[in-house]
């Protein structure tokens, strides 16, 4: 139904497989040698998502969970169902290798083309959509201060007015006198 969103969690068992053919994924063993691992997920999970969202820690030992290569593929097969990437941890040429830049708060996207490999401001041109803030983390405290804020202005006057009577929100929210 394209009416619908659906949410898929995935872990570092579903990124990468054992290199040794029959062997069973182990995640001690995965954190410890990294390079007896070979990726997965740009064959079973990226096919079927439309936006993805990395929130986990990477360095260069662990395999990327999407390569430029991966996603040139992908796309070279017909596959154009990856339309966005949120790389929440905004890791630049790290685990989605096709985030070759950070972003700003004023201009958080750029299409990332993965036939020319070149990145571009016009967001209708071809290739998939990237978001990659470094401070967005800090945005989210910004605006939600910002929304209480002005949430809390139309009661200011009474706050700041000893004596004055309060609303019945006010008297709600009082613990002491």
């Amino acid at each position: 139904d394209q009416h619908k969103v659906y949410v898929c969690v995935t872990g570092a068992q579903d990124f990468v497989r054992p290199a040794r053919p029959g062997a069973a994924f182990d995640r001690a063993e995965y954190y410890a040698n990294p390079e007896e691992y070979v990726p997965c997920f740009h064959e079973t999970i990226a096919p079927h998502v439309s936006l993805l969202v990395p929130t986990m820690y990477w360095d260069r030992r662990f395999p990327r969970l999407l390569s430029t290569d991966q996603l040139q593929s992908l796309r070279a097969s017909g596959n154009k169902r990856l339309l966005a990437v949120a790389d929440l941890t905004c890791d630049v040429d790290g685990a989605v290798e096709p985030l070759v830049r950070s972003t700003t708060i004023d201009e958080p996207f750029f299409v990332y083309d993965p036939a020319t490999r070149t990145e571009q401001a016009d967001l209708d041109g071809p290739g998939v959509l990237m978001l990659g803030v470094d401070i967005l983390p800090a945005e989210l405290p910004r605006e939600a201060s910002a929304h209480f804020a002005q949430a809390l202005l139309p009661f200011l006057d009474a706050l700041a007015t000893p004596g004055a009577p309060l609303s019945a929100e006010l008297s709600a929210a009082t613990i002491a006198e």
